[in-house]
Formats: C-alpha cells, structure tokens, sequence
C-alpha cells in the first residue's frame, strides 16, 4: 500500500493512496489509515509514540519527527500521570515553528505549511477533544469535538 502525506489548504494533515509514494508493508499502512482516520493529531501522536523505530519513506518519517517533539514535551510535563485531564504542552515560539517547516520534505500541501499550521496541529482544544462515536474507553467521553473530522481521544 502506498500512502502519502498531504496537507490541505486548511491545515488538515491527511494520508491518500498514491501510485508515486513508497509503497509501506499492509499492516502498517493500515495501522496509518486507522491512526489518520481519526485526525491529524491522532496521526501525528500515532507517529511519534507508536512508530518511532519503524523505517519510513521521507515525508513520513518528518511528520514522525513533529510527533516524537510533541511526545517528548508531554512526557517531560510534571505530574502527567496524576490526574485525568493531560496538562497543556507548551507551545514552542513561532521561530521553532519556522525552522520545522522549512525542513519539510516535497509533499502535497507543503506550501500550506506555516506556524499557524503546526499551532493548530498541536493546539490542545483542536487535538484533543474525542469524538463519542470512536472512543475506546469504558467511561463515557467528557468532551466533545472542536471539528468533526478533527479528535482525539486521549483523555478517556
């Protein structure tokens, strides 16, 4: 299966079949439909907790990369397991912003990408608001989502 990244005009990060991306193992490209299916944050955590030693193509292995820094600053928030609402991550300045983006490898919907974009991929009200109809959990979900198509259900 061959999967390749693509970054609307709106800031959505997607994943769409192509015949020019390197094509990924079937399971794995599952587990990416699966993880981006249910958002861009959602995708983005996927890559960066759930395949952090797996071998992808360039653009892949970039968004991966953003994932692992966002992972990486939540784990290093004080107190991360005590409580049932995950703190706030901190938002890096838009120059840190701006030095990601320029690094970002040919892809569709590159020239959409500004700090604005990776403030709204890593904003906690956008990112982290589940969606009832795809959590996992027992409990009943406390929020609900900001977009749609945009949820993750991580604090359930």
């Amino acid at each position: 299966m061959a999967l390749e990244p693509v970054l609307t005009p709106h800031g959505l990060l997607t994943l769409r079949e192509t015949g020019e991306a390197p094509a990924l193992e079937p399971e794995q490209g599952l587990r990416f439909e699966k993880a981006f299916a249910r958002g861009s944050g959602h995708g983005l955590l996927w890559l960066g907790a759930d395949e952090v030693a797996t071998a992808l193509p360039p653009v892949l292995s970039y968004w991966r990369e953003f994932g692992m820094r966002y992972m990486t600053a939540l784990c290093a928030l004080p107190g991360i397991g005590e409580g049932e609402a995950k703190p706030p991550v901190p938002i890096p300045d838009d120059g840190e912003f701006d030095t990601i983006a320029v690094a970002v490898p040919p892809m569709i919907g590159a020239e959409y990408l500004t700090a604005d974009v990776f403030l709204r991929l890593t904003r906690p009200d956008f990112r982290l608001r589940p969606r009832p109809s795809i959590c996992r959990s027992a409990r009943p979900c406390r929020s609900t989502p900001v977009r749609e198509t945009e949820s993750v259900c991580c604090r359930c």
